[in-house]
Order: C-alpha cells, then structure tokens, then sequence
C-alpha cells in the first residue's frame, strides 16, 4: 500500500498544524493507519523528513490557513533556497470587497526574492490561485508574503 497524493497533501497540512506532542502523536497514529503494515517504513522515512522541513518552513513564513510549503530545494553551489507554496483553497476572499470568491485557475509561476535563511539567498515561488467575482471578473490573489507591486 502507498500513499495516495491526497493523503500526503493531508500529511504536509497536519504537520503544518501541529503544536503540541499529543498532535504529533495523533499525526503518527495516523500515518500508522494509512501505510499499514505492508509498506516498508524505510521508503516512507525521507517523505517523513522533507514534511517537517515543509512544516517548519510554513510555521516560519506564517502562511494562512489553506497556504502550505510544497516543497523545499536547495541550490548549496549557488547558496540558495527555493520554496515551493500551494493553496489549496476552492474558495478565497477578495481583498478589495470581502466577497468569497471560486478559484478560477492559478496563474503562471511567480517568485520573490525573500529574506536570506543563514547565508543562503531564499526564493519563495507560487502559481497564485485567480479567483472570479460575482460580477465575473478574474483576479489574482495578493499572498500575505507578497507586496502588491512586489518582484
């Protein structure tokens, strides 16, 4: 049995949540669950150790709710990071009036330049969710790690 990628999607999201040991047991008694007993828990190892560098990762840029780290890559020629953000909202708020608005598509890959992580240069990159109004305009979503006129 393995995982499927709407389990580990739920995996990357709890370990974005969790706060205390009690949920990181809950997590484990999980993740338990789902790989049974005929996974080799060997093969399941390295995906459990990227999740807690995603999961830090999240904590650390304080993504909203429904925004997590995908993925985690480090250029150690270059000195550089790159962090790969999702949303996985069907739904999100459109800043201008409030309105709960359909994600109608992601746009094209962005990337910011953000704070340095120790001495290596950090890139945050994301398809940024377009959502459509009720008056059937499509807009692109403003991250909160983002200035709206930002590179």
């Amino acid at each position: 049995m393995t995982l499927t990628d709407i389990q580990i999607k739920d995996l990357r999201i709890g370990f974005e949540r969790l706060q205390t040991k009690e949920d990181l047991l809950n997590l484990i008694n999980e993740v338990a669950f789902w790989i049974g007993s005929t996974t080799n828990l060997m093969e399941f190892l390295p995906l459990v150790k990227n999740m807690f560098t995603e999961g830090l990762f999240t904590k650390l840029l304080q993504l909203e709710d429904g925004w997590f780290v995908e993925s985690v890559e480090t250029d150690f020629k270059q000195e550089e990071i790159y962090i790969q953000i999702e949303c996985v909202l069907d739904e999100l708020e459109d800043a201008e009036t409030g309105e709960l608005c359909r994600v109608y598509d992601h746009a094209p890959s962005r990337e910011w330049r953000h704070l340095d992580t120790m001495q290596y240069k950090t890139f945050l990159r994301c398809k940024l969710p377009r959502i459509t109004t009720s008056s059937g305009k499509v807009k692109t979503v403003q991250p909160n790690w983002a200035s709206e006129y930002g590179r």
